[in-house]
């Protein structure tokens, strides 16, 4: 008699070693990330928890060790055995990894590769923290907190040492739109880079007409006086709503750009922010994020209650059934008139007897936010 053979497929040994995560897992997990990464565009903590071969496996990355060590002691705490396979990001790369942002404007993408969505943008002068590296590409993050990839040629790589060097160096900011840095005293010499405003540089010495300034990757030039204020005079400078509403009508027609925070191209949040950067207030990089900032204002349908340089956010109101959305941010500007970047940077009313009246933004509108109060997000950077 032949003995009956039997053969079990593969996939199902396979399928049987793979085991659903323990609910408790799951919990711990979300509620570390709502603790240290609630907002992903700000914070790391990337952890996925998998079963295989009755073992469960912890991966992912977190900025620091404190994170991972909470987490691995939740899952002990409720007897969970795993496997650890978590990256802590500063231990990896470690903590001297900084980097200087030396062109006039350095674009932050969601992803290491050019075709990638542009998420925000990076003025010169910037310091940034490096989180890790990819090829030619590295993953940063701005003062605001901001985090993005960046091409490695967009900055100067500079240990602590050197960034709190540049933090603390005597320095000026780009105070017209637009300009060129040249290779010696007079226009007529080459350019060596473009500026924008906001742009930050070393000055190394003052004369009459130009004077010379410094990058980031030690390339030395000359920028018109005109151009420019002293880092710490600028910084002395009252902000006031008539200076808001002054530099917003400055980037009029500049064109509408999807993750722009530059006079190269700005969206909706990109400009205000950019503004207020102006002013030596720093907003937080989107319009949902801006919204959490500043003093609230009760609406009224003739906006008496709002001044001039409030922030006025649209998008949908809470309800019982869905949460608030902001998906659009503008600039008051007195008399129902508010600038705001929609295709490029333009003006509209929300009274009706006006030719730029736009009656659909009006029945978007969410709340406002006053910025200019006692106490406003004043210019940080990551060594103050």
């Amino acid at each position: 008699m032949k003995k009956l053979l039997f053969t079990i497929p593969l996939f199902l040994i396979f399928f049987n070693c793979q085991k659903t995560v323990d609910t408790r897992v799951d919990k711990i997990i979300s509620t570390l990330k709502n603790k240290y990464a609630k907002d992903s565009r700000v914070a790391i903590f990337n952890i996925t928890a998998s079963s295989s071969f009755n073992s469960i496996i912890i991966k992912g990355e977190v900025e620091s060790s404190v994170s991972k060590s909470e987490l691995f002691d939740s899952l002990k705490s409720q007897s969970v055995s795993f496997i650890d396979s978590v990256v802590v990001l500063e231990t990896k790369f470690g903590k001297n990894n900084w980097g200087i942002v030396h062109l006039s404007v350095a674009n932050m993408r969601s992803q290491p590769e050019q075709s990638a969505e542009l998420g925000s943008q990076t003025l010169l002068g910037t310091i940034i923290k490096i989180w890790k590296t990819d090829g030619g590409w590295s993953f940063i993050q701005t003062p605001d907190k901001y985090l993005g990839w960046m091409e490695n040629e967009s900055f100067t790589k500079v240990s602590t040492t050197g960034a709190k060097k540049w933090a603390s160096s005597e320095k000026i900011i780009v105070t017209v739109l637009f300009d060129l840095v040249y290779s010696s005293d007079s226009e007529q010499s080459e350019p060596i880079s473009d500026v924008v405003a906001g742009d930050v540089l070393q000055i190394i010495e003052q004369n009459n007409k130009m004077s010379k300034v410094k990058f980031p990757d030690g390339r030395i030039g000359f920028l018109k006086n005109s151009s420019f204020l002293n880092q710490n005079s600028w910084l002395a400078q009252t902000s006031s709503s008539n200076r808001i509403i002054s530099n917003a009508k400055l980037m009029m027609g500049v064109p509408y750009l999807w993750g722009g925070t530059s006079i190269k191209g700005v969206d909706c949040s990109g400009f205000t922010k950019t503004i207020y950067l102006l002013n030596g207030i720093q907003l937080n990089r989107d319009a949902n994020q801006q919204a959490e900032q500043g003093e609230d204002i009760s609406f009224d349908s003739d906006f008496s209650k709002f001044q001039p340089g409030d922030l006025l956010f649209f998008g949908r109101k809470k309800t019982n059934n869905k949460p608030e959305r902001i998906s659009h941010v503008g600039i008051y500007m007195g008399d129902k008139k508010i600038i705001h970047s929609s295709g490029f940077v333009h003006v509209n009313s929300f009274d009706p007897a006006s030719s730029i009246y736009n009656e659909g933004l009006l029945k978007r509108f969410v709340r406002g936010k006053r910025i200019l109060t006692t106490n406003p997000p004043s210019i940080t950077n990551l060594f103050q």
